[in-house]
């Protein structure tokens, strides 16, 4: 199966065991891991926020990125080029929307769309209401 990971996705095996375990074996047991630029820039910024907060050690924020590091040679990455732009800024079939979850859909929804691995609700009721 190929996936499209978006941030919660990447960041639950980190930093949720519960829900991360099934993340993982999601993302490791995947043919093809699709994601945008912008779950990498989200999952640093998260990783740096926590770490500034003092919710992870220098140390663990440090080892967290380099599996996100890792991890993310061996994924598709789609940048935010003019055509993400344009989808993103148009209506959804549910709205309200917020910017990060309309660039993912506009990014899922590309030329080359690809199931899935989220953990939130806008994402998944604007994917429900446009099957």
């Amino acid at each position: 199966m190929n996936l499209y990971a978006e941030t919660s996705a990447v960041m639950s095996p980190l930093l949720d065991k519960e829900r991360g375990d099934s993340a993982w074996s999601q993302l490791t047991a995947a043919a093809a891991v699709a994601t945008s630029d912008l779950t990498l820039i989200e999952c640093d910024r998260a990783l740096r926020r926590a770490g500034a907060a003092g919710r992870l050690t220098a140390d663990e924020s440090s080892r967290m990125q380099a599996i996100v590091d890792t991890a993310s040679v061996h994924w598709t990455l789609h940048g935010m080029d003019a055509e993400i732009v344009h989808r993103s800024r148009r209506a959804f079939p549910r709205e309200p929307i917020r910017t990060i979850d309309a660039v993912h859909l506009a990014t899922l929804f590309g030329p080359s769309s690809e199931p899935r691995l989220r953990f939130g609700r806008p994402l998944d009721d604007c994917m429900q209401a446009s099957s």
